[in-house]
């Protein structure tokens, strides 16, 4: 039996007329009356006869038919609802790696918010400096400082924003003691991060010098520069947001960083990839950042 032909049998049972099947169905009446004759030859039995005023009507089996027909037709397109919800349903785990720095001063400050708009959503942040691979499927979502170069077309990328620079120091110290505050410096194993090589090839010139105190990353060197342990440079959206710093200096023109997002190109259409994305857009472009932009 071809069940495509049951539903001629069922708009006839709703409809009536082979006429009102074929403009319901956007087909010829040929169409529909050819479609019967298939369904009575697989059932061996007729499902339309003529009534007294000659016009066809549904057979005792024609009926029964037609019912149970109408039934899995119901059972198919609640089934095609479901599954139109679930695509566009915000569900289940997504994995979002970015640096320690980024994860706890810029994420973790609106996860509350984020988590109340879509409470079946579990986010794993993974807060690390290194780069966890995607095509492996160590994280479906990485924020990262740079451009990528893995993955080819395999991965989507979008530059998110420009993080500015500029230089920071204790909240309540005043403009003179600001300037005579110690640099603190990175140690040389991470002499590659940009704010490090702006602070080495600059502070000389400025007149100042590093504390004899030198730190691995950017986030242990925010937590010395509260406790007034001298003044760093540091990004503008991070060093804004807290409240025990002050920024020291207009952004340095020549110190940015570029924020990509980064996930599978084969989950770009799944719902709880893409709220995951456009909030972490939203968080930069709120931040003086450039809008997405897909690569």
């Amino acid at each position: 039996m071809d069940w495509n032909n049951l539903r001629y049998l069922v708009e006839f049972k709703r409809t009536g007329t082979l006429l009102a099947v074929a403009k319901r169905l956007e087909v010829d009446a040929t169409t529909v009356s050819r479609r019967i004759r298939s369904l009575e030859a697989s059932f061996g039995l007729d499902v339309l006869e003529r009534g007294p005023d000659g016009n066809l009507v549904l057979t005792e089996a024609g009926v029964r038919a037609a019912a149970q027909a109408e039934q899995i037709d119901q059972l198919v397109a609640d089934l095609q609802g479901d599954l139109v919800d679930a695509k566009h349903r915000v569900t289940g785990v997504v994995h979002l790696s970015a640096v320690p720095m980024l994860v706890k001063r810029i994420l973790i400050p609106q996860i509350a918010i984020f988590s109340a708009k879509y409470p079946e959503l579990t986010l794993h942040l993974n807060a690390d400096n290194r780069n966890f691979c995607l095509t492996n499927r160590e994280t479906d979502v990485a924020l990262r400082l740079g451009r990528p170069t893995e993955g080819g077309h395999s991965l989507k990328a979008y530059r998110v924003g420009l993080m500015t620079h500029a230089v920071f120091a204790p909240e309540a110290l005043s403009g003179d003691a600001v300037d005579r505050l110690s640099w603190l410096g990175y140690q040389h194993e991470m002499q590659n991060l940009p704010q490090a090589r702006w602070m080495e090839d600059n502070v000389a010139g400025l007149g100042g010098e590093f504390a004899s105190t030198r730190f691995y990353d950017a986030d242990t060197a925010i937590e010395a520069v509260a406790a007034g342990l001298g003044k760093t440079v540091l990004p503008c959206l991070v060093g804004q947001k807290d409240a025990r710093l002050q920024q020291a200096s207009e952004p340095l023109p020549d110190l940015f960083r570029e924020a990509w997002l980064i996930h599978r190109a084969e989950d770009a259409k799944l719902a709880r990839i893409q709220v995951v994305c456009q909030w972490l857009a939203d968080l930069f472009r709120g931040n003086q950042c450039d809008a997405a932009k897909p690569i």
